[in-house]
């Protein structure tokens, strides 16, 4: 249909924009335009009642050929053939058009002239979007939504809880609350506030959130955004690579963007002028693995107890580091440092016999553990950084506090360190097993014959236990816990021996002459390490999280 069959100029704009509608190609540009012309031109009003009356006067025909193509077999979609060249409208028939648009077609014709009171835009927004709601996880909302179904495109807040969409594309997007957003077109969703951690699949290349600040568009990966009350807008790219661009610039062509990959992370500001490189905050999002473990807790509730607890346990600031032995994905000998604090401090496993550690079975099943031979002298290392070091020039040193799941073999004798900040003789803490006992000491500032702050624990014995070291120089109070019980307390020096020159190691120490002294036998599940001194109520909660 050419210019000159339409009455006016605008209809001929109009009717292109329909066609865009009733395609679900329109974008809100378009959308804004057409309803301007609807409710400004007579000729248009009219044009789109007579198209809208012609796509829903053969719905019907259109249901019972499919009706008929599904008793045979055949599929249910429709295409139909060119519309005849005429000089009047003639009946529409768009290519490839399935049930679900007929359906769409038809309210949108029931309601073409309350358009034109109401708004085509607020019309559209009423309708169901391309997502659905596949699951929750104590979550409330400001509208009544209900795993399974469809999700409404308008603006939803999720108040508390988690929720996972799940998008046509296989697209699936985790919100976490306070969280308000909507699901705006099919490959695109906005969010006002809050956070979405999107995993794409390769087929869905392209998915976009949108914030008031910033558009982010996937080039096959995983990656969350947050935003945040003055609209700032964090992007952090978990898997694979997207690309950031502002949205406020006063040339959208010059808008300021950015390829993030892996690991990276950006943070556009309020005003959208401006994107800058920022550390990763990978921790501060829910993961859709973060958020299936949370659903199927019922199912396996000691791993799964344990597995949500853990993703908590990863957003305190004060966790400095966090060894779960999940190995990097370019190197099988580099652990994954799960705190905040990122890959600075990753630990690496070795061996002076060329025998590195191997992995045994966990605490839980499908969970790993480090196993350790003195005999082999094997061990893992952990970089020289300053968030392992608590001492202090004046008193009083930092406080901090040590986790440890083990499962050590008995009639361990001699001094065993399980892990160890500083080298021998200079060592600033350790945990390990002295005379087939727990043990956890500390050394002052001035050293004198033998270490200062030294708690026994109780006889090793076989299975899994969780060791706890709190150390409060300010308090002058050193506590160790065996599996959530105090089992020995002391006085904490006021000050730390410094020792960072030295790396931390786990399954071994090194000597003050650099070499590797036979140390641990036994089974390493868990490590963690807090700058500050949990309290005793936090040390029972840790334990009745993480037990087996």
């Amino acid at each position: 249909m050419t210019d000159h069959q339409f009455e006016t100029p605008e209809a001929a704009e109009a009717f292109t924009l329909m066609v865009r509608l009733f395609e679900d190609q329109i974008d809100e540009a378009g959308t804004r335009r057409l309803d301007a012309l609807i409710c400004r031109h007579p000729q248009v009003r009219r044009l789109y009642v007579h198209v809208a009356h012609q796509y829903c006067a053969v719905m019907p025909l259109i249901a019972g050929m499919q009706a008929e193509m599904q008793q045979l077999g055949e599929p249910a979609v429709i295409e139909a053939e060119p519309a005849p060249a005429a000089t009047e409208p003639a009946p529409l028939k768009p290519v490839g058009v399935g049930r679900a648009q007929w359906i769409k077609f038809g309210v949108i014709s029931a309601a073409a002239m309350i358009a034109c009171t109401f708004g085509l835009a607020w019309l559209l927004s009423r309708s169901p979007s391309n997502a659905v709601l596949a699951g929750v996880v104590n979550a409330t909302w400001d509208t009544q939504l209900t795993p399974g179904q469809a999700v409404p495109n308008q603006p939803i807040t999720l108040t508390s809880g988690l929720a996972k969409l799940r998008m046509n594309d296989g697209t699936v997007l985790i919100v976490q609350a306070p969280a308000t957003f909507r699901i705006s077109k099919s490959d695109e969703a906005e969010l006002t506030s809050g956070s979405i951690t999107a995993t794409v699949p390769m087929a869905a290349h392209g998915f976009a959130i949108r914030t008031p600040s910033a558009r982010i568009v996937d080039l096959g990966t995983e990656f969350g955004v947050d935003v945040a009350a003055d609209h700032s807008t964090v992007v952090a790219v978990f898997r694979g690579s997207v690309e950031a661009t502002t949205v406020h610039a006063a040339n959208v062509a010059d808008s300021p963007k950015s390829t993030l990959l892996a690991g990276q992370a950006a943070q556009v500001t309020s005003s959208g002028n401006a994107l800058t490189s920022i550390a990763s905050p990978v921790n501060s999002f829910a993961r859709a693995d973060e958020f299936d473990s949370r659903v199927s807790e019922l199912k396996e509730p000691a791993k799964d107890r344990w597995r949500t607890f853990s993703y908590q346990l990863r957003r305190d600031p004060t966790l400095v580091a966090y060894y779960l032995f999940d190995t990097r994905e370019d190197s099988a000998d580099v652990m994954v440092n799960s705190a905040s604090t990122g890959s600075a401090l990753d630990g690496t496993i070795g061996s002076d016999t060329g025998v590195k550690p191997a992995f045994s079975p966990g605490r839980f099943s499908g969970k790993r553990a480090l196993s350790f031979h003195s005999d082999a002298l094997q061990y893992m290392t952990i970089p020289v950084r300053k968030e392992l070091e608590f001492a202090t020039a004046s008193p009083p040193a930092r406080a901090f506090t040590v986790v440890v799941w083990v499962n050590a073999e008995q009639n361990q004798e001699g001094d065993v360190s399980i892990f160890t900040h500083g080298k021998g003789l200079v060592e600033q803490y350790s945990v390990g097993v002295i005379n087939s006992h727990f043990r956890a000491w500390v050394r002052p500032r001035v050293v004198t014959p033998g270490p200062k702050g030294n708690a026994t624990g109780p006889l090793v014995t076989p299975g899994w236990h969780q060791l706890v070291v709190t150390v409060d120089p300010a308090s002058g109070q050193m506590v160790f816990y065996t599996d959530g019980m105090a089992s020995s307390k002391c006085v904490a020096p006021a000050t730390l021996l410094p020792a960072d020159a030295s790396a931390s190691m786990l399954g071994a120490r090194v000597s003050h002459q650099d070499k590797i002294i036979p140390s641990f036998n036994g089974l390493v599940d868990e490590l963690a390490v807090f700058s500050r001194a949990l309290s005793e109520s936090e040390v029972q909660n840790l334990y009745n999280a993480e037990k087996p």
